[in-house]
């Protein structure tokens, strides 16, 4: 918004203060201020202001004027609305109707008839430009000066061209189009709010007049408009238009209520003192101007509370009469009436930071807390995470940080669940579109991003939230993830030739994990996943609670994000592992005894799990089988369809005793039994 420090000396004595000490003051009241070069004269001095969306009672010079009257404890000047002289009464009636009072709570308008001598004044012609508006006619001059002057916005429809005498604010009706006074056809739809009369639109509430009842020089009768228009409905239309203008960017961040008989009395005062008006009609209505102004309870001794500064009670008075509230000191306390124009005041640290913005930051002294310093006690999950990175470096992975907003059209092509997703109403980005539920969306683009630039031997991991669904009754979950990447080949060295990555360095990578964890009950279980292929495809298990999934992923999958070679994906819930992992270790000692090794290779069905008959030999061998070691996997022409060889290394020990051979036979002996007749298993 730009002001003129001209035109604010009608409202507020500012003499003695350089127009650079006027910004300087302002900026550090909170209100920033620039002095315009390219505007500013040297009769006058343009000040550019940024307006934050809370105040718009500073989009006016009268805001303005009167936060200088507060900075400078002088008197706020009252502006005149009253007529110099009665006028005779016009006979003529309009009647206002208005469909939704959500949308328009109040409209009003006056008729000015046979209006003689429209010459705009100097000093209104000097001042819109100024603040880089040009005069445009002595009607469409006083709605603009009274805009910049009140921040309340204006329209004027030429009464001769407006169609019977009723004034219509409702919805646009299907079809309905409207040729605005900047020449551009618009196309209205139902939820754009028009001011019509029985022709059609003749406005666009809040936002623009319609052509057809345009003022002109050749205007005689004037129906002038003051109304309020609900703000988010203003916005909604302006934006959809993309037809932004003076009076809607006032509207949109909610003009003052009670403003409305104001601007539209001082319209009609100034219109009077610089023309001639033969006959003034009553106040056309409809709805209600009235507000209810919320009431404050101000603590005196929350004001040093929170400032940290003694401020005396006159001066904390005079700050809020100035900025225009109503106070008075009950026992300790301040009663705060809240006018209208300020609807960002709700509570008594908004008071706070008014008192202070005026009376000076800087003339607040500096203190140290009067509370000493408390050591950082980092939460637990926190101090988990941590170890959880440490290990992912320590097992040569490096970190990746990706959005926690993902493409949510990109999710669903891959075949994720869209009722399991927590979507973003408005995105800023359509490739940013909802809460990623997963990591492995974002690992496979970092794969993407560094294969193409050349890096294709890849351990890459990640730490962050992952996202339920939001629902009617809760926010949507939120959970720590730990996800793994892994693609291309195994660095070579003097004893190891290089080979390809396979899906067992991963698995040994969330074993070793889980192990440093201390969890126990460690399986893996075929599953599916949409991010993973049917054949390489494991839930990680706990237990019989699920903590996470890995695998190779798929083909189309990786199609997608345009990789052409192998990857392999892991991600693990932290959350559970958090919770299981122990917080102390318990050591054993090592047998004294020496243990004794039996291999078998067995042959097995091709679609039998080794996974699966090792636990079952867990189970038959009992407490003396300490380990088992797969030594061969082995399937070709040499052995029957549908038979692969299984080679297992049996370790057994005993912490009591020396086992004997037989002994172990035995044990033996019902394994091969027990395989035999469970799953056919015969030796090789």
């Amino acid at each position: 918004m730009k002001v003129s420090v001209d035109w604010i000396k009608d409202y507020v004595d500012v003499k003695g203060n350089s127009a650079e000490k006027i910004a300087n003051d302002l900026t550090l009241a909170g209100l920033e201020a620039v002095i315009d070069s390219e505007l500013s004269s040297k009769a006058d001095t343009t000040f550019e202001m940024e307006i934050t969306s809370n105040r718009p009672d500073w989009l006016s010079h009268v805001g303005v004027a009167r936060e200088l009257s507060a900075i400078y404890g002088k008197k706020l000047n009252r502006i005149s609305t009253q007529l110099k002289k009665a006028l005779p009464k016009s006979n003529k009636e309009y009647r206002i109707a208005i469909d939704d009072l959500k949308l328009c709570p109040y409209y009003s308008a006056v008729l000015l008839e046979n209006i003689k001598d429209v010459k705009t004044p100097s000093v209104m012609k000097k001042r819109l430009e100024a603040v880089g508006l040009r005069s445009i006619s002595f009607l469409v001059d006083v709605t603009n000066y009274v805009l910049l002057e009140l921040g309340q916005p204006l329209h004027a429809f030429d009464a001769d061209l407006i169609e019977g005498d009723t004034i219509y604010i409702r919805p646009a009706r299907k079809g309905e189009k409207m040729v605005a006074i900047d020449d551009v056809e618009y196309e209205l739809l139902s939820k754009d709010l028009v001011i019509a009369d029985k022709k059609g639109p003749i406005a666009i509430a809040g936002v623009m007049g319609g052509k057809r009842t345009e003022v002109n020089s050749k205007t005689k009768n004037v129906l002038l408009e003051s109304a309020f228009f609900n703000p988010s409905h203003v916005r909604v239309t302006s934006r959809r238009l993309t037809l932004v203008s003076e009076s809607s960017y006032r509207f949109e961040r909610k003009v003052d209520l009670k403003g409305v008989d104001v601007g539209r009395d001082r319209a009609v005062s100034l219109i009077q003192e610089h023309s001639q008006i033969e006959k003034i009609s009553k106040v056309y209505k409809k709805g209600s101007a009235v507000v209810k102004q919320p009431k404050i309870t101000l603590p005196s001794s929350y004001v040093q509370k929170v400032l940290g500064a003694e401020i005396k009670s006159t001066e904390i008075v005079r700050i809020l009469k100035a900025l225009g509230l109503d106070v008075k000191k009950v026992k300790e306390d301040y009663a705060v009436v809240v006018p209208s124009f300020r609807p960002d005041l709700l509570q008594p640290i908004d008071l706070v930071e008014e008192i202070a913005s005026i009376y000076g930051y800087d003339s607040i002294e500096e203190t140290l807390p009067s509370v000493p310093p408390m050591p950082l006690i980092e939460a637990p999950i926190f101090t988990f995470l941590d170890s959880v990175k440490q290990f992912a470096v320590s097992a040569g992975f490096q970190e990746v940080c990706n959005f926690s907003l993902v493409h949510e059209e990109q999710l669903l092509n891959i075949g994720w669940d869209k009722e399991s997703l927590t979507c973003i109403v408005n995105p800023q980005h359509k490739d940013l579109s909802a809460m990623r539920p997963t990591l492995m969306q974002g690992l496979l683009e970092n794969v993407k991003r560094n294969v193409h630039f050349g890096s294709s031997n890849l351990a890459l991991f990640e730490v962050g939230h992952v996202y339920g669904k939001e629902t009617a009754k809760k926010q949507p979950d939120e959970n720590w993830s730990l996800g793994f990447a892994l693609t291309g080949n195994r660095s070579s060295n003097w004893k190891d030739k290089p080979r390809d990555i396979t899906l067992f360095d991963l698995k040994g990578v969330v074993e070793s994990f889980l192990n440093i964890l201390s969890i126990e009950g460690l399986s893996f279980v075929e599953s599916k996943h949409p991010f993973l292929s049917d054949q390489v495809n494991l839930e990680v298990r706990v237990g019989q609670e699920i903590i996470g999934v890995i695998g190779q992923a798929k083909l189309d999958v990786q199609n997608q994000y345009d990789i052409s070679q192998e990857v392999f994906l892991a991600e693990l819930n932290l959350e559970p592992l958090f919770k299981k992992k122990k917080q102390a270790y318990k050591f054993s000692a090592i047998s004294n005894f020496p243990h004794i090794l039996r291999d078998l290779a067995l042959l097995i069905p091709t679609d039998l799990k080794a996974q699966t008959v090792i636990d079952r030999v867990y189970e038959i061998a009992g407490a003396l089988l300490v380990e088992i070691d797969v030594f061969d996997l082995f399937e070709g022409k040499s052995l029957p369809n549908g038979i692969k060889s299984l080679g297992i290394t049996m370790k057994f020990q005993s912490n009591e005793r020396t086992l004997s051979n037989e002994e172990i036979n035995c044990i033996q002996d019902k394994i091969l039994q027990d395989l035999n007749h469970q799953f056919g298993a015969t030796l090789r």
